[in-house]
């Protein structure tokens, strides 16, 4: 699991990978589980597409969820003994975007790779109305950077997409 949005107080949605090894075969999930069950009740919600294999934690706005996600899986090393865990992501970055009017049962209405790679399932807010920021980003000549994401038309919300080096 990669972190997690609560949609409303019964419903709370993750992303993560299905995951099939190796870690970077594997298949895309927006999770959606029913809180207020003892255990919690999984709805597993496959998100079609295959540009995608893993969903970061989403931001909600409204009946519209924004998600990043990475198109190629990850390697991890260390962990053991003191070391610390080194995840590398391999591919680069999809943003999509869900309708969840319907919270149980979203559906995709956007998907495209875009032209950056991540380093780590940074942070992720909304800053304002159809406005998220996320954090973890990193351009082709490797400059950190934090992605403006504008959802005005949740259909085309990179076509407003700015990276936004970080001073």
């Amino acid at each position: 699991m990669f972190g997690a949005a609560l949609a409303n107080p019964t419903t709370l949605f993750g992303g993560r990978q299905h995951l099939h090894r190796p870690y970077n075969n594997g298949v895309r999930e927006l999770v959606v589980t029913d809180v207020t069950k003892p255990r919690g009740h999984v709805h597993r919600h496959h998100a079609p597409g295959a540009d995608t294999v893993q969903i970061f934690a989403p931001v909600l706005q409204g009946n519209l969820a924004v998600a990043l996600g990475s198109a190629d899986g990850f390697t991890a090393s260390g962990g053991f003994e003191g070391s610390p865990l080194t995840t590398t992501w391999l591919g680069n970055l999809v943003l999509t975007t869900f309708n969840i009017a319907n919270p149980r049962s979203p559906s995709i209405l956007a998907s495209i790779v875009l032209p950056y790679t991540n380093y780590s399932a940074g942070p992720a807010i909304q800053i304002g109305v159809n406005l998220s920021l996320f954090a973890g980003a990193v351009d082709s000549s490797g400059n950190n950077l934090v992605l403006l994401i504008d959802t005005t038309n949740p259909l085309i919300p990179w076509s407003l997409l700015t990276p936004c080096p970080p001073a």
